[in-house]
């Protein structure tokens, strides 16, 4: 019922013309009781209910009880606090609100939703500022670990493509402070966790910006896709209608998937209908980014000064290549190509397994060692260039070798990832290209015992030229093509004296090919010691421009 103290506490409760016209005055509808006192010319009320309170602009304020100031415009509300006004809903044990400078902090059990849009804010400790001049957008500031709940800007022009369930997914984010701005901006910081059922993100400090669609994470930053592990001092995020479109992470990058691991100062994901399509990463020396893909979206230059100086590496399918900047094609998120542009250099390096002691944020992929002196690296198979590609198709799953995992099958509905049933078939070294293979003999079982030997040290193959293509088997090397050929030397473990030898060094060479030397520069790297000796030097006649196998040594 209505007191007669309700139209001195309208009054306790108005705004000053000056302050918040919006807000305007307030006006106590309903309580159980009331009882007003004075101190010092200022009335002071306690009133117990259930009370509602109604203020000019829409706010309303429901409480079990409260208490009024007039000296400060202030009343204090306690147990089962309801506040709302036309876009926003706050509930608590405990409140207080300041209606000259429209303050509404609340404490125990806190929920506050965004009328507009459904995104809630849970924790033990709230502030919020409501919209007045000087304060053109609502802020909110909450602590002590609050929960925000995120719910996507809606897209409709984008319904119809991609992952629309994840898109319209909320995102959930826990930090140890949490503040908003409008409808549109938060920002957390202390231990930031990020979830949603497509990705997990965690660092120091997050922001989001939906008006823009981005999402930025700084201080060791991680994102883990369904596929990916993404990791770097700073990782930014643009998320179009909650889906993921581009993500770039800056300093001490690292992408970990299955079988691709990548390092590098900087690396950049484009995505299409939420699959993966593109990667690149580059040096901090670079002055711009790789040469562009048709039809795909430019890099930018944004954050070149962030990054470290060592070059990027990347690994696939035992394969490993490490250039200025390399470039990754995954159409429909399946690992078509990769290439890595100047000052490239690639080897066989063992398949790298994502289990947990290698899929840490700082669990980094060791990179290439080069010669630091002017010899050949002979304990592994590696080709240098100006620029190298290796390209992947659908693996042979009835043609593996023996041994060999099969792929792993995916479950129904379950999106391809980026090296899925792909195996490396062809790399192709351009440039001063440089290339060194070893070949090893298939062994007999009726040879003695000094031919089975031969099985454990292998043909040494080092080729120059102005490109060179590597053509794969069962992720063995089959075939060698050189164009331009400069150099080209095959040590045969059967005769260790055979790198004195120019001719028989160059003859081995050409016979590699088990067949008459029909293009010079080609070889083929199987049973290299098949047929005598001098069959093979009739069949595949040293190259006019060999030199001594001794001048061939040189650092690639």
């Amino acid at each position: 019922m209505r007191l007669r103290l309700l139209a001195p506490l309208a009054l306790l409760l108005a705004v000053p013309a000056r302050g918040a016209a919006q807000a305007g005055s307030c006006e106590l509808v309903e309580s159980r009781q009331a009882n007003a006192q004075q101190f010092g010319g200022f009335t002071v009320a306690s009133i117990s209910g259930p009370l509602r309170v109604v203020c000019q602009g829409g706010a309303t304020l429901r409480a079990d009880s409260a208490v009024i100031y007039q000296a400060t415009n202030e009343v204090q509300l306690f147990r089962n606090v309801d506040y709302q006004d036309p876009t926003r809903r706050l509930t608590s044990q405990n409140a207080t609100y300041n209606s000259t400078t429209g303050r509404l902090y609340a404490t125990v059990d806190v929920t506050f939703t965004d009328l507009t849009r459904g995104s809630t804010l849970h924790g033990p400790e709230l502030e919020y500022y409501r919209e007045m001049p000087g304060r053109p957008q609502a802020q909110v500031i909450a602590t002590q670990r609050p929960h925000l709940t995120v719910v996507p800007k809606n897209n409709d022009a984008n319904a119809g493509s991609g992952n629309a369930a994840n898109r319209q997914e909320p995102l959930q984010i826990d930090g140890d402070r949490v503040t908003t701005l409008g409808e549109n901006y938060f920002a957390a910081s202390g231990n930031v966790v990020i979830h949603r059922s497509d990705l997990d993100a965690t660092a120091t400090e997050a922001t989001h910006d939906s008006q823009q669609e981005t999402l930025q994470l700084r201080g060791n930053a991680t994102i883990r896709g369904e596929r990916f592990d993404l990791a770097g001092e700073t990782v930014d995020a643009t998320l179009p209608g909650g889906r993921i479109d581009h993500v770039v992470a800056r300093q001490n990058a690292q992408l970990v998937s299955e079988k691709l691991r990548v390092d590098g100062p900087e690396i950049q994901l484009f995505f299409k209908d939420d699959l993966l399509q593109r990667l690149i990463t580059f040096a901090a020396r670079l002055a711009g980014p790789p040469p562009q893909t048709a039809g795909a979206p430019a890099p930018g230059a944004a954050g070149a000064a962030g990054r470290g100086n060592e070059q990027p590496v990347v690994s696939a399918n035992g394969f490993v290549l490490q250039a200025d900047s390399l470039e990754a094609l995954l159409p429909g998120q399946r690992l078509d190509r990769v290439t890595a542009y100047r000052n490239a250099r690639g080897e066989t390096f063992d398949t790298v397994g994502r289990t947990p002691a290698a899929t840490g944020p700082r669990a980094r992929l060791a990179r290439i060692e080069r010669p630091a002196s002017a010899g050949l690296v002979q304990d592994r198979d590696w080709v240098t260039g100006d620029t190298i590609t290796g390209y992947f198709v659908p693996a042979d799953t009835t043609a593996r070798p023996a041994g060999a995992r099969p792929p792993r099958p995916r479950t129904q509905g379950q999106s391809s990832s980026p090296e899925d049933d792909v195996e490396l078939k062809r790399v192709v070294a351009r440039g001063s290209a440089h290339s060194f293979y070893r070949v090893r003999e298939k062994e007999d079982p009726n040879a003695g015992a000094a031919q089975k030997g031969r099985a454990d040290r292998p043909g040494l193959n080092y080729l120059v030229g102005d490109q060179i293509e590597l053509l794969l088997k069962n992720r063995e090397l089959d075939v060698a093509h050189v164009e331009g050929l400069k150099r080209g030397v095959y040590l045969d473990p059967a005769n260790p004296d055979s790198a004195a030898d120019s001719t028989r060094a160059r003859t081995r060479a050409g016979a590699a090919g088990n067949a008459p030397a029909r293009t010079p520069g080609t070889t083929r790297a199987s049973t290299p010691g098949s047929g005598t000796p001098a069959d093979r030097r009739k069949a595949a006649p040293p190259p006019p421009q060999a030199r001594p196998s001794s001048q061939a040594t040189g650092k690639p």
